[in-house]
This record gives structure tokens, C-alpha cells and sequence, in this order.
């Protein structure tokens, strides 16, 4: 609905699955570029298989990234995708990953900050599991321009004011 009421100019997605071929099929209807995140080799391979045989594949890049350890400005570490941001800001962001048993979803807040559009739209899955709800908490700390609108039961949307 979000994407349908005013479509994205690039969307960031941090977790690539089954809803990479969605945003897909939404950036082929609407004409926007999909950055998707995934750290598994096999998730990876999936994505590729459901995407190869579609009109949509063009519109995805698709990055497999290893881990990387950052800090907050006090010096509290947190590990995140060693993956490239550059390019056009993004004006959409869906965190649907890494899942909590590995690393966590705490670098998606500060990781992805720079790379904001002004109207930004950025939404966390699974928020009411507790691993999420301290990624949210935690952001809020650091970011104090980050504030959560409770749209949807489970998913979080993360407004920020720039």
C-alpha cells in the first residue's frame, strides 16, 4: 500500500527472500531500483531462480555482503553489512534482516542514515519480537529524530526528521 500510494524512487531492502520478488514486481510496474542486502549464499541463490525467468530481474541488484563491526558515537560495537550504499538516496527502506541469532538488525538505524532521502519512508519487520523491539529502543537513543508510528501490528514504521 505504501509503495502503490506513492512509489519510491529506490528502495532499500535489508534481507532479501520472498519479498524481493514483490518490491521486484512493483519497481517493474512503477520503474524504481531495488537494493537488496543478504548475507546467505542459498537465500541468494532462491532470489536469483524466482527472479531469473521474469521481466523484473533488471531492477534488482542484488548484494551478497559478509559482516562488518561498527561503533556508536560512545563506542558501543554493533555488526552490520559490509555492503555498498552509494548512489542515489534511498527513499524507501524495508529491514527484514540479519536475523537476531547472527547479528541483529541494530546497524540498520545508523548505517543507513546517510543514505536517507529527505521524505524517507523506513519500515522494521517483526517488531513485536523482542529482538526488534531493543533495535527500536536502541534507536531511538541514538537518534533522536527517530520516531516510531505503530501503522501496522508487527511492522514499525520508522519516521525521520531530516
Amino acid at each position: 500500500r505504501q509503495i502503490e500510494s506513492h512509489p519510491p524512487k529506490r528502495l532499500l531492502e535489508v534481507g532479501a527472500g520472498s519479498s524481493t520478488l514483490l518490491f521486484a514486481a512493483l519497481a517493474h510496474k512503477y520503474g524504481f531500483e531495488v537494493v537488496s542486502l543478504e548475507n546467505h549464499s542459498g537465500t541468494v541463490d532462491y532470489v536469483d531462480y524466482l527472479l531469473k525467468e521474469t521481466p523484473f530481474a533488471p531492477h534488482v541488484c542484488l548484494q551478497i555482503c559478509g559482516f562488518k563491526r561498527f561503533s556508536y558515537p560512545d563506542g558501543k560495537p554493533y555488526w552490520w553489512y559490509a555492503a555498498d550504499l552509494s548512489g542515489a538516496p534511498f527513499d524507501f527502506v524495508f529491514v527484514d534482516g540479519p536475523m537476531s541469532s547472527l547479528v541483529g538488525r541494530n546497524g540498520a538505524l545508523p548505517q543507513v542514515m546517510p543514505y536517507l532521502a529527505a521524505e524517507a519512508r523506513v519500515f522494521v519487520d517483526d517488531v513485536n519480537r523482542e529482538h526488534e523491539k531493543e533495535v527500536i529502543r536502541e534507536g531511538k537513543r541514538y537518534f533522536p529524530e527517530v520516531l516510531i508510528d505503530e501503522e501496522c501490528p508487527g511492522l514499525g514504521r520508522v519516521l525521520v526528521r531530516k
